[in-house]
């Protein structure tokens, strides 16, 4: 984090190196998301540290920057999003400009353009929420889903014009920070909430479900699931990465 530098590693190269930096030490880099359509393309959020390199969410960020070339070279795609903290990407996975960013400080926000300007996408424009995560269906780019501090799951059937809560058995004052999508079965979803663990949602069933089995701690950072869709692997605070068969 100091100073904020973004590193790559190519296929078959022996080292990591610089893709770029962040001129300002309380900065960094926070979140990378590639372009289904177009892996040339390329988005990167910001965020803020405080002390010992920590992300800090009550700080403004740089905004967002793209690369058009893999990586090669960047610019700031900032243009109504200057100064956000930028915990997540979305990108539409059918047109590499269209890119929804969940922020800590301006809510969620989205470019058609490939950043040359945003606008917010927030449930109360007046008071824009704490965004941790975002996802677009893959199969249904009308369907955009957000995770809010304290806000629980929104969804939206209309591109992110309106929002609603979704669906029983998670809890609406949750803080949900990560959304998947089976890679097999996009209706399959799982979503981690901050304080109460990892839920699933199977495409014919009308509730979330936990699944709880065999976590230390239910204080859950990060999700990621295997090309197979087969393995769940939870980021936790402070124990460790957990995994999970949830296919045969």
């Amino acid at each position: 984090w100091y100073p904020g530098r973004l590193v790559e590693r190519r296929s078959g190269a022996p080292t990591w190196r610089v893709a770029a930096t962040l001129n300002d030490r309380k900065l960094g880099w926070r979140c990378v998301a590639f372009a289904p359509s177009n892996p040339n393309r390329v988005y990167a959020g910001t965020c803020s540290v405080a002390s010992f390199g920590q992300p800090d969410d009550a700080l403004p960020g740089a905004g967002v920057w793209t690369s058009p070339d893999g990586g090669r070279t960047w610019k700031p795609a900032r243009a109504g999003a200057a100064n956000a903290h930028v915990r997540a990407l979305a990108v539409d996975p059918r047109h590499e400009g269209h890119v929804f960013a969940a922020t800590t400080n301006h809510g969620i926000l989205e470019t058609l353009d490939g950043g040359a300007s945003w606008h917010g996408r927030n449930p109360n424009p007046g008071s824009p929420p704490v965004a941790l995560a975002v996802a677009i269906h893959p199969g249904n780019t009308r369907l955009v889903f957000v995770g809010l501090r304290g806000g629980g799951l929104r969804r939206s059937t209309d591109g992110g014009a309106t929002w609603k809560a979704w669906v029983p058995g998670l809890d609406a004052n949750a803080s949900v920070n990560a959304i998947l999508f089976d890679p097999h079965e996009p209706d399959r979803m799982y979503v981690a909430d901050r304080a109460s663990g990892v839920y699933r949602k199977l495409p014919n069933e009308k509730r979330w479900t936990p699944l709880l089995q065999g976590l230390a701690t239910h204080e859950i950072r990060a999700l990621a699931l295997s090309a197979d869709g087969r393995i769940l692997y939870a980021g936790t605070e402070g124990a460790g990465v957990f995994r999970l068969r949830v296919r045969p």
